[in-house]
């Protein structure tokens, strides 16, 4: 992976971004960016245009909030999923509000033109509660009653107790993409997940992980 290093932002890079550039890592399907970033306390990243893009943040700790266009009224907290559509263009930036350094990871899919308005939307990562099963967190496909995408992805969450295995059903034609938030995982029988790894699946039908520890995974299923 590639990293940056700022005062204000360290971040690992799973597809090429800023400085990292490797031409057999520029996207897996429809997913173009894939950043796990920490924003040291207090601290927001540079203010930067963006159009036709949809970004996807899952806040593992603390709390970042999107400075610019749409404002900075609302904060997503640790365990929330925010969404934000660029439409035909806004101002981005992230901001750490609190006196401790916030984790997050950060997808971005490119979006068509003519879809509208800029827009944000907030949605819950699944917990304990949820018993262990995948809950679709974002679609592009409205009927499906998730965040909404303007690209043909879908992205799944599921929380893992420890010792115990989940089963995906995978499209075959579809670029699917793992990573890990949290936890120690491992896929399959040979493929070893700590937090922030990713891993890329194409051409399957379906994939089991285990957790070795409690795990909370993101499963990315593109077209």
């Amino acid at each position: 992976m590639g990293t940056t290093q700022r005062a204000e932002l360290f971040a690992r890079h799973h597809f090429s971004f800023a400085g990292y550039a490797r031409s057999d890592r520029t996207n897996w399907g429809s997913l173009r960016i894939l950043n796990h970033n920490f924003l040291a306390p207090g601290a927001s990243t540079v203010p930067q245009p963006l159009d036709h893009f949809d970004i996807l943040q899952w806040v593992l700790r603390g709390r970042v909030g999107h400075v610019g266009t749409l404002g900075t009224s609302h904060l997503a907290q640790a365990r929330h999923i925010q969404l934000i559509s660029s439409g035909e263009g806004l101002v981005h930036a992230d901001i750490n509000p609190d006196k401790e350094e916030a984790e997050f990871l950060e997808l971005r899919f490119p979006a068509p033109e003519g879809h509208g308005p800029a827009f944000r939307a907030v949605g819950q990562f699944p917990g304990k509660e949820d018993g262990g099963r995948w809950t679709l967190l974002a679609s592009g496909r409205r009927d499906d009653h998730a965040l909404l995408l303007r690209a043909p992805s879908r992205v799944w969450g599921a929380r893992i107790e420890t010792g115990e295995q989940l089963h995906a059903n995978l499209d075959p034609r579809a670029s699917c993409y793992i990573v890990a938030g949290s936890g120690r995982s491992v896929l399959g029988d040979n493929y070893l997940l700590d937090p922030g790894d990713g891993l890329a699946i194409q051409g399957e039908s379906e994939a089991t992980i285990r957790a070795i520890e409690t795990a909370e995974i993101l499963l990315v299923e593109s077209l």
